[in-house]
């Protein structure tokens, strides 16, 4: 059996893994295990509202070379995903590997748009993304062969500038005083508890940045409002300042714009 067969039968069989009929009406009702999870990204490049959907695969990849590939329409007030499997190799090695695929949604301007995710289109997943000035929320009737990893995402600050600066203990006090500079030119933030996508904030207003190094031995995370742009260039000249006379300092840090200020 070719590869690509086998993927279409691994994804056929996570979505119609087990459904009956439970009633005299011949109604289906599908039960299934959840292989993809499903996050949503802020994309801050653009001013206006537009996300990234991103599906990883729980469970690794069957073949090293297949992919799995999103085609998105957006029609205004509906979003219409649908999800296939595409493999293009005859002989494949078996990896260890999630399948990892992302899309854009374009441009989002009503405030309560339909959203339908279809797997090979077998089976469609109805439901609503919900916009306001502070979050989107996505609400799915039914969720067959994934998972919603955030329903909720708050949306980043604006004027802001988050990351975190790893150190050795040999650079503590370094990174310290690297910190103090950044807060001397920036101010706290009021941060609501829960997923920004880039980052979390938990109900005591911890900071885990999200994309951080494994092994990075420690981390001061930090989240922090700048006022104007030239109190952000003079915050970037800072942290390059420091980057360029400590290089062991692990920099990760980035601003409301979507800019890498360092990493």
């Amino acid at each position: 059996m070719s590869s690509k067969a086998k993927w279409f039968l691994i994804l056929t069989a996570f979505i119609l893994n087990a459904c009956k009929v439970d009633d005299p009406s011949g109604d289906l009702v599908i039960e299934v295990d959840d292989d993809f999870q499903l996050t949503m990204l802020e994309d801050l490049t653009t001013p206006e509202d537009d996300l990234h959907f991103k599906f990883e695969s729980i469970r690794s990849k069957a073949c090293d070379q297949d992919t799995v590939l999103i085609d998105l329409d957006n029609f205004g007030t509906a979003l219409i995903m649908n999800i296939n499997v595409q493999s293009t190799a005859s002989n494949c090695q078996v990896t260890d590997q999630k399948a990892v695929t992302q899309t854009l949604s374009g441009e989002l301007t009503q405030d309560n748009v339909s959203v339908s995710i279809k797997f090979t289109n077998v089976v469609a997943n109805q439901g609503n993304l919900l916009l306001d000035n502070d979050s989107y929320e996505l609400k799915m009737e039914t969720s067959y062969g994934f998972y919603v990893a955030y329903e909720t995402l708050r949306k980043v600050p604006r004027n802001s500038i988050w990351g975190y600066i790893g150190f050795t203990p040999n650079l503590s006090n370094i990174a310290q005083s690297l910190i103090q500079d950044i807060e001397d030119q920036s101010s706290s933030i009021d941060l609501t508890s829960g997923n920004y996508g880039y980052f979390d904030v938990s109900a005591d207003k911890d900071i885990k940045i999200l994309d951080q190094e494994q092994e990075v031995v420690s981390t001061r995370p930090f989240v922090r409002n700048y006022g104007t742009v030239a109190d952000l260039q003079v915050i970037t000249s800072i942290i390059q300042d420091y980057k360029e006379r400590y290089p062991n300092l692990r920099l990760n840090i980035r601003d409301s714009f979507g800019n890498i200020i360092a990493e």
